[in-house]
């Protein structure tokens, strides 16, 4: 049978990726756990924690959707993005929320071992994004895997890995005909591939080869001020988003006041992202970024 590991996804401290001028590097997967044991997957290590909560998303006909609390894994690897995003709350209408800003085309649309199962596929010239929901009663699981090219080994892989756990029963929805849904499947180590940095003090001024990817922008926060006072406004940003992986400056281009500037750029620098490539360098990159303040 499935033995689970003892930590779980919603106990995770953060652990960020530090990038070097190795050339190559051996790394293995680890699995985990979700709430109750009953989601299973394996994320390569050397992943990035995220976390956050409390807020409300909407749907297109102005639903709104608690969020009690959302945990995100990310990794990128020799080109291909994976992530995972646990969702406690509305889970229904959560969901509902974020397909409806899906691009891809449905795939799938089951009931598996006591989950609804939808997967998404969508594909350009230049990515397959590949995007999977598992909801249960309030929880939500989110699965996402973009890669270059269709068949990619490192997303047939994380997908494959996930176990669905019902009642002691155990489900396999990505498996292939010679997994079996309650075993583990040992997946191998991967020979990462870590490109060379480029340093804050040359920017990349030209196109880059892949952009910036930004797994995850918090929302500001109204200090109690600011919410006593009703203020709203917009905050227009440059942001260096730098080849260390960090935010390393913010300047204001566009103020909204002292109070509403200051959240802003607090928001700002939380920002979670893979940095911009160019000829297989990892590069620095300014963006403009912009937060909207209402006083609803």
């Amino acid at each position: 049978m499935l033995k689970f590991l003892c930590l779980n996804l919603i106990f995770l401290a953060p652990s960020f990726v530090a990038f070097s001028q190795t050339v190559e590097k051996k790394v293995k997967w680890q699995g985990f756990s979700g709430k109750n044991d009953e989601f299973y997957f394996q994320m390569i290590e050397g992943f990035q924690v995220i976390t956050d909560g409390n807020y409300f998303t909407k749907t297109k006909d102005g639903n709104q959707a608690q969020v009690d609390s959302r945990r995100t894994l990310a990794r990128y690897i020799n080109g291909v993005v994976l992530m995972l995003e646990f969702y406690e709350g509305d889970a229904k209408d959560i969901e509902t929320a974020l397909t409806e800003r899906q691009k891809g085309k449905l795939i799938k649309n089951e009931l598996v071992n006591g989950f609804q199962f939808k997967s998404y596929v969508e594909k350009t010239p230049e990515f397959v994004w590949e995007t999977q929901y598992f909801s249960l009663k309030k929880r939500l699981y989110v699965l996402q895997a973009v890669s270059r090219a269709d068949n990619n080994q490192i997303v047939r892989n994380f997908l494959e890995s996930v176990r669905l756990v019902n009642q002691k029963q155990f489900a396999a929805p990505n498996s292939t005909n010679n997994v079996k849904p309650d075993s583990l499947t040992v997946l191998p180590e991967i020979v990462e591939n870590l490109p060379e940095r480029v340093d804050d003090s040359q920017p990349l001024q030209d196109k880059s080869d892949r952009g910036v990817i930004i797994l995850y922008r918090p929302r500001p926060r109204f200090s109690a001020a600011a919410r006593q006072a009703r203020l709203s406004g917009k905050v227009k940003m440059k942001v260096l988003f730098s080849s260390s992986g960090k935010i390393t400056k913010v300047e204001v281009v566009s103020s909204s006041g002292r109070e509403l500037d200051e959240a802003a750029i607090k928001a700002a620098e939380q920002i979670q992202f893979l940095p911009a490539e160019k000829d297989g360098k990892l590069v620095s990159t300014f963006k403009t970024i912009e937060y909207s303040f209402s006083n609803n």
